[in-house]
């Protein structure tokens, strides 16, 4: 398979232009100790992060990764999992025939199976874990023009406690990509806590250095003085927003 994709991009000579991330069908569920089935029940970014750091715990997430890892670098050509950590960072440089400059473009290549291992597992109770995230943004090393993250499991998948993960995306991410579902799709990504703008009406501020975007200015606009919004009614509120963007209304 790999190789008809890389067929199909034209970059049989360039393997190391494959970017993988393991998802539920790359998690060994054979080498999953049960005894440590209770740590893959979460409730809080907390207890995620110190039952991932517990050293007899992590080798035990590791081993169900290690087929995925094996056959990542042989597909690639490249070593990108190191065993000590779920993600990897990589800016990646493209350039025009006749052009001096390239464009740099960051990979955030992040692990969202980490919780993964038994039946039901994408009922909410995945996570990236805000110490994924915030490690792999940590690790920029210079400027780039795009920074790409991607991963398996849509946000759908994943625990309610693991918002500030999404949301630390959408603020650093131009792009975020991730797969899971079987039909293509797309939509704008909001940082839901910054659009509730949880302050005061007075203190809310909508200015272009507070809310990134034009329409996300508005929903906060919008929001003002609201109690009792849920998500989905500021999902709903976007989708209108969109809609008057489109038609081109002030």
């Amino acid at each position: 398979m790999c190789r008809s994709i890389l067929k199909a991009a034209r970059l049989e000579t360039k393997p190391d232009r494959l970017f993988l991330v393991p998802g539920n069908h790359d998690v060994d569920r054979d080498a999953i100790n049960k005894y440590y089935l209770d740590h893959y029940r979460c409730e809080t970014q907390e207890d995620f992060h110190r039952k991932v750091a517990d050293p007899v715990f992590f080798p035990n997430l590791m081993e169900k990764f290690a087929a995925f890892h094996r056959f990542a670098e042989e597909a690639t050509k490249t070593k990108r999992y190191d065993g000590k950590s779920f993600h990897y960072t990589e800016t990646l440089r493209l350039e025009r025939e006749g052009e001096a400059s390239a464009a740099k473009i960051r990979m955030l290549g992040l692990n969202s199976a980490i919780l993964a291992g038994y039946d039901g597992d994408d009922d909410r109770k995945l996570a990236l874990g805000l110490f994924q995230v915030k490690a792999a943004l940590d690790e920029r090393d210079e400027p780039a023009d795009l920074t790409v993250a991607f991963f398996h499991h849509p946000f759908s998948c994943h625990h309610g406690f693991d918002r500030v993960s999404r949301n630390r995306l959408v603020d650093n991410a131009d792009l975020i990509l991730f797969g899971h579902k079987h039909k293509p799709e797309n939509s704008p990504l909001f940082n839901l806590e910054q659009a509730r703008a949880k302050h005061s009406d007075e203190d809310v501020d909508t200015s272009d250095g507070y809310l990134h975007s034009a329409i996300h200015r508005q929903i906060a606009k919008r929001l003002k003085g609201k109690g009792g919004v849920t998500d989905d009614d500021i999902l709903k509120m976007v989708a209108e927003e969109l809609d008057h963007f489109e038609a081109g209304d002030d």
